[in-house]
Order: C-alpha cells, then structure tokens, then sequence
C-alpha cells in the first residue's frame, strides 16, 4: 500500500479505527487479478508497479559479479536460491556480507554502490524505487 493521508483504518493498528466509514467505501467486487509482464534486461526481470513507490527486480546470477552503480534510495534484498556475497565501501575498506536463501537485507539510501558476487546459480530480488 502506498503512502497516502487517506487512510481509513480497520485494525491492526493503535491508531483511530473508523470501521463504518471503510465498510461504506470499500468494493468488494470479485475481479481477475492483474498480472505484471516483466521486462528482461540482461540477467535480470523487472516488473514495474502501479506504485510510484518502487519496482521489483529479479535476478539470477550463475558465477557472476553484478554492480550496482549510483543507486537512489533504500532497497530491499532478498535471496530466493542459492547465496550471494554483498561487497561495499565502509569508508576506505571493503566489506562483504553473505547472504543465503531466504534472508533478506535492508540497503540503506547511503548505500548507493555495491556488488553481488555468487559463487554458484542464485537468484534473487532487488526491490527499489524506480529510478
């Protein structure tokens, strides 16, 4: 759900809950969900929302480094198959993280150049707001 200073709430939340309000405006019309095509671009798929928020992007790696240059914004990432090692910049050293399968990472804005290396087929998605 994208941000928004409309919100009614229903629960899960402390915040003020307006039940009747949300029963009043809420559809709920049975519809066929919407499928995203993705686009291929080299050894990635990337599906582009209805949000301007972010996109999503998988990825598969098979014995590869691939750079993330010059990136904008707060990523998440996670790990599908395999593992992968996340190489960064901690001022003037080099830092790596491994990451396996089903583990995932929050990539902070500061953090606008890194790189994935896997050591064997991997795959993974990458979720950031679209450049």
């Amino acid at each position: 759900m994208s941000n928004s200073d409309n919100v009614i709430r229903a629960g899960l939340t402390p915040k003020y809950k307006d039940i009747g309000t949300l029963l009043k405006v809420l559809t709920c019309d049975l519809a066929a969900p919407q499928i995203l095509k993705g686009q291929k671009k080299k050894n990635a798929i990337i599906y582009q929302t209805d949000a301007k928020e972010f996109e999503i992007q998988i990825f598969t790696s098979n014995k590869n480094e691939l750079k993330f240059d010059n990136q904008v914004g707060p990523r998440i990432l996670l790990v599908l198959e395999g593992a992968i090692k996340l190489l960064f910049m901690d001022g003037v050293k080099t830092k790596s993280e491994k990451i396996l399968k089903g583990e995932s990472v929050l990539l902070p804005s500061i953090l606008s150049n890194f790189t994935i290396v896997s050591e064997k087929t991997s795959r993974f998605v990458l979720v950031s707001v679209p450049a």
